[in-house]
């Protein structure tokens, strides 16, 4: 049985709290995926950055389903007089919390049925080998981003090494021309080329990998 799969689980991971996020325990380790989101919703004052290491998309999906996503849905809803930690977790009584609570003005009954869909794809990828869960976690997040707009910015990327990570900020910064190479240089506090090759280090040395997520920590798009 896959652990990954049960609610039950990702509970006791939310309930050790701040440790869990801490990126001491951040050592990258081979076939490890790195996982980073953000969420972004003026409406319910939602600023977050995550960013944690996982074994395997098993792992990832379980993430993604019970905490990552009821996370996002919560700004989504009037949730006043309600303790976010209570429906944090998207077990069967995420599930009702959905049907029960209304929508905020800002948004339209549309969200719900997204909700509901995104939700309804990953419950059913746990009968599926792994390249299936990653197509099904990559139809989630098309399916995420369209919930975007001028007051929600929600995604979700996963890497499969510090190298592809390294390269996707590295490709990101420069197609963008307000930040540039030169902004990333200044977050990261290296050159580009250090960057890089601290990346490659990362995956063979505990040491490195630790410096290498530490450079992250001011990176503005994670």
């Amino acid at each position: 049985m896959c652990k990954y799969k049960y609610p039950d689980y990702w509970k006791l991971k939310v309930q050790e709290g701040d440790g869990w996020f801490s990126s001491i325990n951040q050592i990258y380790k081979p076939n490890d995926l790195i996982f980073i989101g953000q969420i972004i919703n003026r409406q319910s004052g939602q600023n977050e950055s995550i960013r944690l290491l996982f074994p395997d998309i098993k792992a990832v999906t379980g993430f993604v389903q019970y905490v990552y996503l009821p996370t996002v849905f919560i700004g989504f809803l009037k949730i006043d007089g309600i303790d976010p930690k209570m429906i944090m977790v998207g077990d069967e009584s995420f599930a009702s919390v959905i049907e029960a609570l209304p929508i905020r003005e800002e948004f339209d009954q549309e969200v719900v049925l997204k909700i509901k869909k995104m939700l309804s794809i990953l419950e059913a990828s746990w009968d599926s080998n792994e390249a299936e869960m990653s197509k099904k976690l990559e139809q989630v997040l098309r399916i995420l981003e369209s919930l975007t707009n001028e007051h929600v910015i929600t995604a979700f990327n996963v890497l499969k090494s510090p190298t592809r990570l390294a390269s996707w900020l590295v490709t990101e910064y420069e197609s963008e021309p307000v930040l540039g190479i030169d902004s990333l240089e200044k977050e990261v506090k290296m050159k580009v080329d250090e960057f890089i090759e601290l990346s490659k280090e990362a995956e063979s040395k505990p040491f490195q990998s630790k410096r290498f997520f530490n450079s992250l920590d001011n990176v503005m798009i994670l």
